[in-house]
């Protein structure tokens, strides 16, 4: 069910509106420091996909992670 929503918030038909990113970006970052570590996205995720490796997470992190510190920065 989370990953459906955030499926939906980022589907290519619907314009991506920085509110919407907000939204998500302040869901997943649940110590509220203003990133998204590894951790925080596993806990989010896991509940749905028990079936990801420890390669495949940081390879996630690490497509968001523009500026390489190993977590998503607002």
């Amino acid at each position: 069910m989370c990953i459906e929503f955030v499926m939906a918030v980022i589907r290519k038909e619907d314009i991506l509106s920085k509110e919407r990113l907000e939204k998500v970006f302040k869901m997943l970052d649940k110590d509220q420091n203003g990133t998204i570590s590894l951790h925080e996205f596993k806990d989010y995720f896991m509940r749905e996909n028990k079936d990801f490796d420890e390669k495949e997470w940081k390879n996630l992190i690490k497509e968001a992670d523009e500026n390489g510190d190993g977590v998503v920065n607002s």
